[in-house]
């Protein structure tokens, strides 16, 4: 094996990591009406002992947005008012 075959097997790595990772989440069919989904630009910055997530919300308020932390995962939800 040379040197570029493990670069392309570390890169198809990498690719099933992240498409895992950035999956939208699936709605059951029956029952759902669509509805606008968008997944916000956000900026992570890791200080050692904290995280500092700065998430893009054009057009909504602060008291539309919820939060949710669990063990493994951060949940943004926000609505906008017409």
């Amino acid at each position: 094996m040379d040197i570029f075959d493990e670069i392309r097997r570390i890169q198809e790595e990498m690719d099933r990591m992240f498409s895992s990772i950035y999956t939208k989440p699936s709605l059951p069919s029956k029952g759902i009406k669509p509805f606008n989904y968008r997944e916000p630009l956000l900026d992570v910055v890791d200080g050692g002992k904290e995280l500092v997530i700065q998430a893009e919300l054009p057009g909504v308020n602060k008291d539309d947005i919820e939060i949710d932390i669990n063990e493994d995962a951060l949940t943004i939800k926000a609505s906008k008012r017409n």
